[in-house]
């Protein structure tokens, strides 16, 4: 289809039978991947992981890699789950929210709520819920050189935190940052 000569219902119609492809195969790969994760056929192919086999041979973005793992097996133990991926009923997106909270004798009700909310909303009841999984650990590069660490921690950890800051502070003479505070931890630490 030509874009330029199609009419917008053309357009409209070609869309609908994309997303409805991308469905089916949102499906397929949920499948596929707990194939080769129950098998663990990803050895078979120099992968030590089913996340290195899903990045490498699969070519995943680590993001979706990492989604698509954890809702496979998820799943895996709901089926219900994966169908309502299928039937394009949940998103990836929202699907990837419900994992943590997820259960065999809760699915009815995180499924119908999920169904029914956006998913901001649903990622602030799972996070009042499950108020780990507010925040996956990560780190980005910002920089060629530098990295940007996300985490969620406990108050008990952050008062430890600020405690090392504290004597980092005092023997640096200078006010300490985080990555100071961190640095020094973690040299204590290996030594």
């Amino acid at each position: 289809m030509k874009s330029k000569n199609a009419s917008d219902l053309e357009i409209h119609i070609k869309a609908l039978e994309v997303a409805e492809r991308y469905l089916v195969c949102v499906g397929e790969l949920i499948e596929i991947i707990q194939m080769v994760d129950s098998r663990k056929s990803f050895r078979n192919y120099g992968c030590t992981s089913l996340y290195k086999y899903a990045v490498t041979h699969l070519k995943l973005s680590e993001d979706c890699a990492y989604n698509f793992i954890a809702i496979a097996r998820k799943s895996a133990a709901i089926p219900a789950f994966k169908q309502e991926i299928k039937n394009g009923q949940i998103s990836i997106s929202k699907a990837r929210k419900l994992c943590s909270v997820i259960t065999p004798e809760n699915q009815v009700k995180w499924l119908d709520f999920a169904k029914t909310v956006s998913s901001k909303v649903l990622e602030r009841e799972v996070a009042r819920v499950n108020p780990k999984a507010a925040v996956s650990d990560r780190a980005s590069y910002i920089a060629w050189d530098r990295l940007k660490l996300e985490m969620g921690v406990s108050e008990k950890c952050m008062q430890k935190l600020r405690r090392v800051q504290d004597l980092e502070s005092q023997r640096l003479q200078k006010a300490a940052g985080f990555e100071d505070t961190l640095s020094a931890a973690l040299d204590a630490y290996l030594e």
